[in-house]
């Protein structure tokens, strides 16, 4: 939370007063979001998942849970994760932003 305030309070010094203002109404403004987004869909559903994961972990006063589990179950979970991350970080726009303002 301090880092997120701090880097949002880096903004003025980096442009003018009024444009600051302009780009942080900007970041804020839920007009623009994409509500029906792919990955945004994608994010809520990893995001579910790892509630009830922590639910789990909550009832059962454990944070190891997995390590219960048999070889086979441990394996499942791991092949899971390992899947859910390549698909989360799957480029879906094709083209490459590179920043050449240096």
């Amino acid at each position: 939370m301090i880092i997120s305030l701090v880097i949002l309070a880096w903004v003025p010094f980096r442009m003018e007063l009024p444009i600051a203002v302009t780009y942080w109404t900007s970041m804020f403004d839920v007009t623009k979001l994409p509500f029906f987004s792919k990955r945004l869909l994608l994010i809520l559903f990893y995001l579910s998942l790892w509630l009830i994961a922590e639910w789990q972990f909550y009832r059962f006063k454990d944070e190891f849970l997995v390590t219960r589990l048999p070889k086979w179950g441990q394996a499942i979970c791991f092949a899971v994760v390992v899947f859910l991350i390549i698909v989360a970080a799957a480029d879906q726009s094709g083209t490459a932003f590179i920043y050449q303002g240096f």
